[in-house]
This record gives structure tokens, sequence and C-alpha cells, in this order.
């Protein structure tokens, strides 16, 4: 099951880099990538069971990145969508609905604990970046002055 999970996550970042070089938009590669990114998220997030799927931690990191890659209206859409669908994936497991696992459950702490240490490297590497963008802009209106 991880090399099928593994064969689709590759033919979708080959998808995604061959529609960058297509579009040749900065702006539109920041969409394609921010809906990606949560579009791959909650699919993974579904297939690990659920609301209890260690990819959550990921699922909640795509507003973030939506905000940095593409700004603030790209931000606020993903972060509808995240807090929308994570909802729904909520209400549907209380209500009974059954989620696909394909971890094993012998792997389930191992990939959590990977996944939390993917999760806070995207946190802090999107405030690094956020927190340099600030400061080359900070330096460039004092230099203005």
């Amino acid at each position: 099951m991880a090399i099928i999970v593994l064969t689709i996550a590759i033919v979708v970042l080959a998808l995604q880099v061959f529609a960058f070089y297509r579009v040749a938009s900065i702006s539109a590669s920041a969409v394609i990538f921010s809906m990606t990114f949560f579009g791959t998220t909650l699919a993974v997030m579904i297939v690990t069971g659920g609301w209890n799927s260690p990819v959550r931690l990921l699922f909640f990191c795509a507003p973030m990145i939506s905000f940095l890659v593409d700004g603030r209206r790209e931000g606020f859409y993903i972060t509808g969508l995240v807090m929308f669908s994570g909802l729904l994936v909520f209400v549907a497991q209380k209500t009974g609905w059954q989620f696909f696992q394909v971890i094993d459950g012998t792997n389930g702490e191992i990939v959590s604990v990977i996944i939390w240490i993917i999760g806070v490297n995207i946190m802090v590497a999107c405030l690094a970046v956020y927190d340099a963008i600030l400061n080359d802009l900070s330096s460039r209106l004092n230099r203005a002055r």
C-alpha cells in the first residue's frame, strides 16, 4: 500500500511540475501548489484514519502555506476549505462513517512522530520565510527614506 501511495504522490508531483512549466505564471503556480497541498493532505488524511489520522497536522498546515505562497486571498480561501472539510470529516467520523486505514497498527506511532516532525518543520520554515520577507521589506523602506 505504501508503494501505491508513493507512486500516486510522485505522479501528483510530476503533474504539478508540468503545470508550473505550462502556465508559466508565479501566481497561477502558487494557487496550483496551494490547492495540490490541500487536496493531497485531505485525501491522505481520509485514507489514514479520518479525523484520527496522523496526517491531520499537515492538513492544518495548509492555510499557513497558502498565506505564505500566494497571499491573503488564497490563505483565507484555503482556511475556509480546511475548516469546512475538517469539520465534515469530524462529523462523518462521529456519525459512524468508516474511514480507510492504510497504516499498519504497529507503524502508527512511528508515522505520527514523522508527521509531527514534518509539521513542525513546515511551520518553522513558513515563519522563517515570513520573517525574512518582513526584514527585507523593512530594510527597503528604510533605504527609501
